[in-house]
């Protein structure tokens, strides 16, 4: 504000308290950039490492702890992550258990959409699987 007070001529009290404003906003912001740009570089990526190295360790805890089941699981159709099983399907459901059947046998497994689907080809299969316990069917 001292250039006010060298051209008292050029400024009057609206254009003062316009230009207070203006200036206490362009010192916000400037404090908000420079925080921001505080942040950068070293800080974000040491962040980034952090949280990969956390899923990384959380997942190869629960490899460990966890134990895997001792049943025998059908044959999976190898296919892309969530869409491929989709396209698989999408081109003929007939056509893919002409297919897969000779390949995989009477019983095997399809991803749809992250959803396992299975499929019982053999009416022989299918009777084992209407007779299980509920215990049995929830895995």
């Amino acid at each position: 504000m001292r250039i006010v007070e060298l051209y008292p001529d050029d400024f009057d009290e609206s254009n003062m308290s316009i230009l207070e404003n203006q200036l206490a906003s362009y010192i916000v912001d400037e404090r908000i950039i420079y925080s921001i740009m505080e942040l950068g570089g070293n800080k974000i990526m040491n962040v980034a490492l952090l949280l990969v190295a956390t899923l990384l360790v959380a997942k190869l805890i629960s490899t460990l702890i966890i134990p895997r089941s001792k049943k025998c699981l059908p044959p999976v159709i190898k296919a892309w992550p969530i869409v491929g099983g989709l396209i698989c399907f999408l081109k003929g459901p007939v056509v893919m258990l002409r297919q897969e059947s000779p390949k995989r046998g009477s019983v095997f497994t399809l991803n749809l959409l992250n959803k396992n689907i299975i499929f019982f080809i053999d009416p022989e299969v299918s009777a084992h699987f209407f007779k299980a316990p509920e215990t049995d069917l929830r895995s």
